[in-house]
């Protein structure tokens, strides 16, 4: 997705927040279930109070995915989305750790 391109980051946020969900419900069918908390992931404007607040909640859900998968990253809730190389570094970032998490959950 494009930096600035609402239309593609309005679709990536509910592709990424189903992701989310699956990670959850997974969470419930191991042996010993893992009770993830499921925060709002669709909700979004560009009012900085939602931001961080956003931010913040993706990054506890990340922090429980690490405890999880043992899964390590960045403090995904830093980051300036406003700024173009902050953007596109955050993604990919972001995106690397999706896939390690797929990956020790059996998912790819």
């Amino acid at each position: 997705m494009l930096f600035k391109d609402d239309i593609g980051f309005a679709v990536w946020r509910l592709e990424h927040w189903d992701e989310h969900i699956q990670f959850v419900q997974l969470g419930l069918t191991l042996p010993v279930p893992a009770f993830l908390k499921n925060y709002d992931l669709g909700t979004w404007n560009w009012k900085d109070s939602v931001v961080a607040a956003w931010l913040n909640a993706h990054q506890t859900m990340h922090n429980q995915l690490r405890i999880l998968t043992g899964v390590g990253g960045i403090d995904l809730s830093l980051v300036n989305l406003k700024d173009q190389t902050s953007w596109y570094d955050w993604h990919d970032d972001h995106a690397d750790e999706h896939r390690q998490i797929r990956t020790a959950l059996g998912l790819t």
